[in-house]
């Protein structure tokens, strides 16, 4: 996963360098060495990358998929929030109904996981034989003591 992550963070970093090379042209990087950029950047990645990244592989480690998946669902209202506050942006008019949309899917993904919850409980309640308590423990992703 290690190598995957920094093989994944240079090649990001290699497209973009070149991407602002052919959109704005070699001047965009020409206050890169400025203090004041080099302060913020390390800033950013100690603050966001490095505890971002630690707590992201902390939570892929002990949380189950079904919370993986709702933690990543709220990833782009997460930077439209935080783009909000910290840049001080406006929504613009595709954000908020996108922004809705993303928030009906989630409502919707979550209304479906609690009713086959219900209906897995509902099934459970008689008793099962060890070969299906092994298929259940496999159904809701336990993973042992």
């Amino acid at each position: 996963m290690v190598i995957f992550s920094i093989y994944r963070c240079v090649l990001g970093t290699i497209i973009f360098y070149f991407l602002g090379l052919y959109l704005y042209g070699p001047g965009h990087f020409q206050d890169l060495l400025e203090p004041i950029v080099l302060k913020w950047v390390w800033v950013y990645a100690i603050v966001v990358i490095l505890c971002g990244q630690l707590a992201w592989n902390f939570g892929l480690k002990h949380a189950r998929s079904g919370d993986i998946s709702l933690a990543t669902s709220f990833s782009p209202l997460a930077a439209i929030g935080l783009a909000m506050l910290i840049l001080g942006e406006e929504p613009g008019p595709g954000l908020i109904p996108g922004g809705a949309i993303i928030l009906i899917a989630i409502g919707i993904g979550q209304f479906a996981r609690l009713r086959a919850h219900a209906a897995d409980r509902l099934e459970t309640k008689s008793e099962l034989k060890p070969e299906e308590t092994l298929k259940a423990e496999g159904k809701i992703n336990f993973k042992g003591a």
